[in-house]
């Protein structure tokens, strides 16, 4: 297993390489944060209109795209369980997605107070939309379903975890963000685009390349948002999520998925073929 698992790392240094930077950045900024983030700088988002309207559009975006993919998923993937609909995965992890930012609207609406219960609810659902994206992906790779299950509950299990940790044993709403920005969802963001663009060599689907190169803007903006997060800096980097959401959108518009439902396994016929060539 450890022998597999190193020749695996051996194929894929672009990667391993990534993620060594990506969690270096995440150790930094978990030292740096309690000296460069002061807790003024997190009261000047209260009742930002332009908060509100930011994630308005982010909620319009995974909207459209839910939508689009579950009536993908039903037109043709019908036939097929729920394990194998890609599209339609997707499509309720984006419509799960669309929660956080409800919780983002009634805090910048003052509506709510933002304790830790509240907070640990409305951001689960950022944990599973990674979890059904995860999902989605090892789909269409494989058919080895212990693999899709075990990966899906430990990012599931292990942001759960964090979250847990952050908010209910040291407290802290700030410090529970910056971890699992910096060592679970930048590192996810980035695997995605990462397995989109390695996809998309073997498919030709360009969808696949607009997905990727929006899973990287994605998780860019949130390494952007890290290290000050003040109300002009997080509304710009807030913006940029936006383009991402909808680069993400676009390329899923893209994917020829009629053609990609004829066959069991696209991705391994695919790749099967360039072995045998």
């Amino acid at each position: 297993m450890v022998s597999e698992f190193r020749e695996w790392l051996g194929h894929h240094p672009i990667l391993v390489a990534l993620m060594f930077l990506v969690y270096s950045y995440g150790a930094l900024m978990s030292y740096m944060t309690p000296k460069l983030v002061p807790n003024s700088f997190l009261a000047a988002l209260e009742g930002s209109h332009t908060q509100i309207m930011l994630a308005v559009t982010a909620m319009t975006y995974l909207g459209i795209t839910a939508v689009y993919l579950i009536y993908k998923g039903r037109k043709y993937y019908g036939n097929r369980g729920l394990e194998e609909n890609v599209p339609l995965i997707w499509g309720l992890s984006s419509l799960a997605y669309m929660v956080t930012y409800i919780g983002i609207i009634l805090k910048a609406s003052n509506v709510i107070t933002m304790n830790t219960e509240l907070f640990f609810f409305f951001r689960s659902f950022m944990i599973l939309w990674a979890a059904g994206i995860a999902y989605g992906l090892i789909t269409l790779r494989t058919s080895r379903e212990s693999l899709r299950k075990y990966i899906t509950l430990a990012i599931t299990g292990l942001s759960l975890a964090w979250f847990v940790w952050g908010l209910f044993n040291v407290g802290s709403i700030k410090y529970t963000m910056y971890g699992f920005t910096s060592f679970f969802w930048v590192p996810l963001t980035f695997a995605f685009g990462y397995f989109f663009w390695t996809y998309s060599g073997g498919t030709g689907h360009s969808g696949m390349k607009w997905i990727s190169a929006g899973m990287v803007y994605m998780g860019s903006t949130y390494l952007f948002w890290a290290p000050t997060h003040q109300n002009f800096l997080y509304e710009v980097a807030f913006f940029q999520y936006n383009i991402a959401a909808s680069i993400i959108l676009l390329g899923m518009t893209k994917l020829p998925w009629k053609e990609m439902s004829d066959v069991e396994r696209p991705l391994d016929l695919i790749f099967e073929e360039d072995r045998e060539n």
